[in-house]
């Protein structure tokens, strides 16, 4: 059985009514335990550091038109001859980039508001 522990972090989780509480958290098998039944196989050390359920952002411009638009528009700051570096990444990043960078951040769910009230008014109406 595999154990990890993220010692000593703030833990935020409005659902059990923890708020900014330094405490360890046991994760085994992929699955939150209350304490460790078993042998640690690792241990972070999250002190000074965030420990909270992954955060949605409702109201994004990842991938919305606008955005996209723009990244069309630069088209003269394309680099075709280098794959690992794309110019208009310095004006409007990419999607893929900015999704990576909304994971680093703890996000697990981003959502285009327009494209999700559509969906929304979809499932509603139709």
């Amino acid at each position: 059985m595999s154990t990890l522990c993220l010692k000593n972090g703030r833990v935020f989780d409005p659902i059990n009514k923890i708020f900014n509480k330094k405490k360890d958290i046991y994760i085994e098998n992929g699955k939150i335990t209350e304490v460790s039944n078993g042998k640690i196989s690792e241990t972070i050390d999250c002190n000074n550091k965030i420990v909270m359920p992954g955060a949605i952002d409702l109201h994004t411009h990842i991938g919305g038109g606008k955005v996209n638009i723009a990244r069309l528009m630069l088209q003269e700051f394309h680099n075709n001859s280098d794959n690992d570096y794309d110019l208009t990444a310095d004006f409007v990043p990419s999607t893929l980039k900015t999704g990576l960078q909304y994971i680093k951040m703890g996000y697990t769910s981003c959502f285009e508001i327009k494209v999700a009230m559509h969906y929304l008014v979809m499932m509603i109406f139709y």
